[in-house]
């Protein structure tokens, strides 16, 4: 098994895009760290991996980028990522979720 950590940028949504049929054959689990404010491609990928149900890792508590640096706060974020990917993965159970332990981190 691969699991390659991604973080969700525009050329590595576009290559999970690209590799569905590829991806839906292998033991591949991609594990997305979303770190950009806008997440319509995001949604998109989501989507194109669910209808071909391949398997992801979504972290909920990116530590990089746009909403990181917005939010602040981590359940603020977590908040932020499920609220924005949830229509994306309804009825989508090959999704487990990722959390990024700290020595901040609240559990």
């Amino acid at each position: 098994m691969y699991f390659p950590y991604l973080r969700c940028k525009q050329n590595e949504l576009q290559l999970l895009e690209e590799n569905v049929d590829f991806l839906s054959q292998s033991k591949i689990f991609p594990i997305l760290e979303p770190v950009k404010h806008k997440t319509e491609r995001l949604n998109k990928t989501l989507q194109n991996l669910a209808n071909k149900n391949i398997p992801i890792i979504l972290v909920l508590n990116p530590k990089v980028g746009e909403i990181y640096e917005v939010k602040k706060k981590e359940r603020e974020v977590i908040n932020y990522v499920l609220e924005e990917i949830q229509k994306s993965l309804s009825n989508y159970s090959n999704c487990m979720f990722g959390y990024i332990l700290t020595t901040q981190s609240d559990l």
